[in-house]
């Protein structure tokens, strides 16, 4: 419901009955307030990135003058990092009712354009934006303000105090907030504000930074200008080169991530092309998992449903390949129905995001009779995952090194050596070893890192289970065998949805029906077995009540894939720093140059680019996508932190 109105050319909060900008004008108070307020364009010069915070975002005015100050200094930043918090966000309709009074004007126009087609919903959360070809990324955090800046990761250059008045919204300017923003900014770091109240001078003060007020905007006398003091260590070297071991979906995510950084990448792959092990399959579905409690599971999934859909088009002019159809979860009883129903009711949210379907709701949707109702995701579909992999590795330019066996990744003075050989099914002793010196290293090899996999199994000609020699503890993963089925296209109705449940259906728009998997841990089958295609079919008839007249075919053996993929105890993927050791399970890591991206699961398609996005802002020392407690979820660290938390039993070998 809307809550603002214009009141003599300004937008007025009927929320907290005070304006959003002074009537002198919104972008005179942004130029002159807060981006002169904080030395800009100055300051960016000649940096490789510039991060800048906003507690305030309100219609975005200060985020699009700074943006476009940007785009027209020659000497600006590589990279600029605008993180933005909003407690009570406008929705896309809002935005562009209050950007349409300069619909006409040439310099705006094209900039709330681009914004507004990946403008978020209002909901909770980070949300993630890449503009201007990704050199500008907004990541919008629609939190209460303390909430927020608890949940940030970073050191920020500058900061925007841009909220309602104190006397409106007192607590967007409390000594707590304050002090909680103060301990985010970068040594040497600049504050502007409109606000000159005394206890917000004071409040920074308390926090050591340099107070003044300076000459205002409009019709307010003074306006306030802060610089925080000289402190703590220098900033993190970031590296210029960074070797990526494994080509899939964990590998090809991180390392398009770091490229659009400016950073030079090398992948090496043990297959002769990418996406050959469990990122292989030619589709797969795209949905994510809601929770009665919103757990981390469901946080992690939704947003990164999202941060896929919020940059397909981009992938899609490189290549990928997919449909954002719909997708359905049927329920696998009446009281799982009930259940169901309950989590749309408690998450409350919006109904592009998850709503419920009745049993012939979602048969009418699907195209064929479902067994029962369940969710509907109109933001799912499918993804074809080698064409993403693919579109990633095009997009920016990467080295790659293909057929390639790493045998050895060991520490150097400067950095870390990579040691690899020709991988093909033929032996490989007597092959000569080649190596190349980075200042980093991810590993993201998907299966091949459990420890059980057979390294002399052959499969098609290619090496499976490349699993690369590096220091410490074997990662707590292990590798679960997935068989897929394939039916021809089928003649008369079929799916128009992907459907999920007890398995799942990808509509037949490449010539067959996918569906499916199988889940077997330990289970090193190479070829497809008649007893999991009748498995994928009983998991099929669960949630569908449908017999093509083409399943005859099926007697005579269905086509199919087998593939393993890695998955971990918690379901979550293992994503961060690993010890100087090369150890996950040390409790006194630092960062020493040596990553892990592992244990994507089933749910890689949904979680792999923003997890690739959360790793490469790790690695480049920037804010990250995601809050502390999303990536304290999937730190490598996170087992040890439990088993010490817990005192059970946990294998250190």
């Amino acid at each position: 419901m809307r809550d603002w109105r214009w009141v003599d050319g300004a937008a007025f909060s009927e929320r907290f009955g005070d304006v959003y900008h002074t009537r002198a004008g919104a972008l005179g108070q942004a130029e002159t307030v807060f981006l002169r307020g904080v030395g800009l364009p100055e300051r960016w010069r000649g940096r490789r990135h510039f991060a800048l915070l906003e507690n305030g975002f309100g219609f975005g005015v200060n985020f699009f003058v700074t943006w476009r100050a940007w785009q027209h200094d020659p000497g600006r930043c590589a990279a600029l990092d605008y993180v933005a918090i909003d407690a009570f966000p406008r929705d896309r309709e809002e935005m562009g009712a209050f950007w349409r009074q300069y619909e006409n004007d040439p310099r705006w126009r094209p900039l709330v354009a681009e914004l507004l087609e990946q403008y978020p919903l209002p909901i909770p959360g980070f949300h993630r934006l890449w503009l201007d070809g990704g050199r500008v990324r907004l990541t919008l955090v629609w939190h209460e303000a303390m909430t927020a800046v608890e949940a940030l990761a970073g050191r920020f250059d500058a900061l925007y105090l841009d909220g309602f008045s104190p006397a409106k919204n007192p607590e967007m300017w409390s000594e707590f907030l304050l002090g909680a923003f103060a301990k985010r900014l970068a040594s040497g770091a600049r504050v502007a504000s409109w606000c000159t109240a005394g206890r917000v001078r004071r409040a920074l003060a308390a926090n050591r930074l340099e107070v003044r007020r300076c000459p205002g905007f409009g019709g307010k006398r003074e306006r306030l200008e802060a610089v925080a003091p000289a402190y703590g260590p220098p900033p993190r070297t970031v590296p210029k080169q960074v070797a990526v071991v494994g080509g899939g979906l964990a590998g090809a995510s991180v390392a398009v991530a770091l490229a659009e950084r400016g950073i030079a990448v090398t992948l090496f792959d043990a297959h002769a092309a990418p996406a050959q092990g469990a990122s292989g399959n030619c589709a797969g579905a795209a949905r994510w998992l809601p929770s009665f409690d919103d757990n981390l599971w469901a946080q992690w999934t939704r947003t990164g449903l999202l941060t896929l859909r919020s940059r397909w088009p981009r992938w899609a002019a490189l290549g990928a390949i997919g449909r954002w159809c719909g997708a359905l979860q049927i329920a696998k009883s009446e009281a799982h129905e009930a259940r169901m129903r309950a989590v749309v009711a408690q998450l409350a949210l919006p109904e592009s995001l998850l709503t419920w379907v009745t049993q012939s709701e979602a048969s009418a949707r699907a195209g064929v009779t479902t067994r029962f109702g369940g969710w509907w995701f109109p933001c799912g579909g499918w993804v074809t995952p080698p064409a993403l992999v693919a579109a990633w590795l095009r997009a920016y330019p990467l080295a790659t090194i293909w057929s390639a066996q790493v045998t050895a990744i060991t520490p150097t003075e400067n950095g870390w050596r990579v040691a690899w050989r020709p991988a093909s099914a033929a032996d490989t002793q007597g092959a000569s070893v080649r190596s190349m010196d980075c200042d980093a290293v991810v590993l993201a090899t998907g299966a091949g890192a459990v420890p059980s996999w057979p390294r002399s199994f052959v499969q098609d000609g290619m090496m499976w289970g490349a699993m690369p020699a590096y220091p410490g503890a074997p990662l707590p993963l292990h590798a679960v065998r997935g068989q897929v089925s394939c039916l021809p296209h089928p003649r008369e109705a079929r799916p128009r949805v992907v459907v999920t449940g007890s398995g799942y259906l990808i509509p037949p728009e490449r010539g067959f029906l996918l569906f499916g998997a199988t889940a077997t841990p330990d289970d090193w089958h190479p070829t497809l077995r008649q007893s999991d295609h009748e498995a994928n079919w009983q998991r099929l008839q669960a949630m569908v009540d449908w017999q093509p007249t083409d399943l005859a075919m099926r007697n005579a053996g269905l086509a199919g894939r087998v593939a393993w993929r890695a998955a971990t105890q918690d379901h979550l993927p293992i994503v961060g720093a690993l010890a100087p050791s090369g150890r996950w399970d040390d409790p006194k890591r630092w960062h020493s140059g040596l990553w892990v991206f592992n244990g994507l699961g089933a749910r890689g398609i949904a979680i792999a680019a923003l997890a690739g996005e959360l790793l490469a802002s790790q690695i480049a020392d920037e804010p990250w996508p995601v809050s502390r407690r999303l990536a304290a979820a999937v730190d490598p660290a996170r087992f040890v932190r439990r088993r010490n938390l817990l005192h059970s039993p946990f294998s250190d070998s």
